[in-house]
Formats: C-alpha cells, sequence, structure tokens
C-alpha cells in the first residue's frame, strides 16, 4: 500500500477492525473520518477478552476450520502494529483447553491436523501459538493515536456517515443493509467475568462452554 494522501475515507466502527483499519489508513496519509453512534464503546471489541487465537479458532470453530495459517499471518501483523502505541499490550503466554479426557483428545487431534502446536499436560492442551491483548488498553491507544494524528470522530451511523471516496464498514451486522454480504453474520450474545484482581499474564483458559 502507498500513499494514500488524496484519498478521503470513512469507516464505520470504534471498535478493534475499525480503528485498526482507521490507524493503516491514516499512517499512509489518508484522510479518514471515524463514525458510530457509540464513540465511547459499548461495542464488543471493548469487552472483549482480545484473543488472537488461530489454533483454538482454528479448532473449535466450524466457519475457521482450515483457516489457521491465514489466521497465524493475521496474528503476526500485531507485534509491528502495536510497537509504538501499547506495545505492553500483547501476550503471548498461549492458550489451555480443559473439558475431559475425551474432548482433550479430540482438540488435540484437531490442533495437529491444522498444523498447529499442540501438547497434552496435565493442565489440559496448551497450544503456543495463541496470544492475547489488553482490550481496552489497545483500544485506548488507538484512539488517541488516531486523534493525534488528526483523524476525527463523529457519533453517526455507517448509513448517515458523510461519504468520500471509500466507506469501510468495521461495524459487522449493523450494516447488513449497506452490504447485504453482511447477511451471513449474525448476532450473538456472550457473557464475560471480570474479577477486580487476579494474573494479567498466563495462558487464556478454554473449555466447552467458554
Amino acid at each position: 500500500m502507498g500513499d494514500l494522501s488524496s484519498l478521503r475515507v470513512t469507516v464505520a466502527g470504534v471498535g478493534v477492525f475499525g480503528l485498526a483499519s482507521a490507524l493503516t489508513l491514516a499512517r499512509r496519509g489518508a484522510l479518514v473520518t471515524v463514525v458510530d453512534p457509540a464513540l465511547e464503546g459499548g461495542n464488543a471489541s471493548s469487552v472483549a477478552a482480545g484473543m488472537l487465537a488461530p489454533a483454538f479458532e482454528a479448532a473449535l470453530d466450524a466457519t475457521s476450520r482450515g483457516q489457521f495459517p491465514l489466521l497465524r499471518q493475521a496474528r503476526d501483523l500485531w507485534p509491528s502494529f502495536m510497537a509504538d502505541i501499547a506495545p505492553g499490550a500483547l501476550h503471548r503466554d498461549g492458550a489451555v483447553y480443559r473439558g475431559g479426557r475425551e474432548a482433550e483428545q479430540m482438540v488435540f487431534e484437531r490442533l495437529l491436523a491444522e498444523g498447529a502446536q499442540a501438547e497434552r499436560t496435565e493442565a489440559g492442551v496448551f497450544a503456543s501459538e495463541d496470544w492475547r491483548i489488553e482490550p481496552k488498553a489497545v483500544l485506548s491507544a488507538m484512539r488517541q493515536e488516531l486523534e493525534r494524528r488528526g483523524v476525527a470522530f463523529m457519533p453517526l451511523r455507517a448509513q448517515d456517515a458523510p461519504r468520500g471516496e471509500a466507506l469501510v464498514l468495521a461495524c459487522g451486522f449493523g450494516a447488513r443493509d449497506l452490504a447485504p454480504e453482511l447477511s451471513i453474520l449474525a448476532p450473538i450474545k456472550g457473557q464475560l467475568l471480570r474479577f477486580e484482581a487476579g494474573p494479567r499474564t498466563g495462558p487464556s483458559l478454554r473449555g466447552p462452554n467458554g
């Protein structure tokens, strides 16, 4: 991607995909406007676990099956992307799956079939190639860097946003009327338990129900 100084782009969505897209474009010189009706958060990224999990996503998510090499390539972009904005927010501690002997063996075999590094341990199935970011720290750092670069933020839906030469839809299911391709997405509800105190490092823990 070369110089984009003559390009005006609207990015819809202040989650991790929207802000990462906006920052990449701004770094290349594009004139970027970010829109979202909830500029201060309330999106999936702000309450997510921050998993960069090519191994277990490929092994456990049917839609990601067979995509481990692509997911790993995407994960590998994060260190350089975050190097100058939030270097301490990336953890490379791996992940552990626990779910009983039969389930763990099935997951272990799936990981190996995907080409991921995996081992059976007393704690469960360990995958060293799954990483994690601190979501709030990364979102905040990207927002500050975008504001420093003069990127404008507007509390608008993608449907109401001013249009430049390009519109980046990073608002998921909510923009399906603008891009029929998004109809394949299905909104889901999850639950997140956040402890006031606890380890900030160490492997993520996964299981049959979470």
